[in-house]
């Protein structure tokens, strides 16, 4: 008896790979996928009440459809030219998207799998240890931050440091070049001024030759 049962659930195994592999051919299934690779993804943070989101707006994928496990798929989602768009993500969330055939041969089949990442909030953005410092990297809203709040902190003051650091020794290079100049004039004033008197007569001299050759 548990001989012919399994003989029976082989043949039916085999009956239905057949059908499956008869109906949705190897090559269609590949030129699905290779379809599916065109599907592209954008998203943009937006404030909801003080919180910051995302909204993501997927495209090309009007010949799939497409499942994922955090969201209910409603027709509000679609948009213009098949487009969906999908509210209220969270920053920092990994979100994966599963999309599968609509093709008669192939429908059901998964085609293509994307797990998008979400960019993080840096926490320490908003502090007031980043007040006039918004350029340094640090202090950007999406730098992902591995560090405790007073690293944080002895890292930007840090930066403030150099920074001034930086601004004084550019002014004392300014300062020490306009002092060598002035300098080298004071000693030699003499011989520079010397310089321009001969240049300034010998270029007088040749004027004159010139105006009495040509008389």
């Amino acid at each position: 008896m548990k001989k012919t049962k399994l003989i029976i659930v082989m043949i039916f195994a085999f009956i239905i790979s057949f059908n499956v592999s008869a109906e949705c051919s190897i090559d269609e299934l590949s030129r699905l996928k290779n379809t599916a690779t065109n599907i592209q993804f954008v998203y943009y943070p937006y404030e909801d009440n003080g919180n910051t989101k995302f909204n993501l707006i997927i495209s090309n994928s009007k010949d799939f459809t497409f499942y994922n496990n955090f969201i209910q798929v409603d027709s509000n989602m679609y948009g213009e030219n098949g487009e969906i768009r999908i509210n209220g993500l969270n920053p920092g969330e990994n979100y994966t998207f599963y999309f599968y055939s609509t093709s008669d041969n192939c429908f059901g089949n998964e085609v293509y799998r994307k797990t998008i990442s979400l960019p993080k909030i840096n926490p320490y953005y908003n502090d007031p240890v980043c007040s006039g410092k918004e350029e340094f990297d640090l202090c950007s809203k999406w730098k992902e931050i591995a560090m405790s709040y007073d690293e944080f902190v002895e890292k930007v003051n840090s930066y403030q440091k150099q920074e001034k650091t930086e601004e004084k020794i550019e002014v004392i290079q300014e300062e020490t070049l306009l002092d060598m100049l002035i300098e080298i004039y004071l000693k030699y004033y003499w011989l520079i001024l010397g310089s321009i008197v001969v240049i300034g007569v010998t270029i007088i001299i040749v004027l004159r030759r010139k105006d009495d050759l040509f008389k």
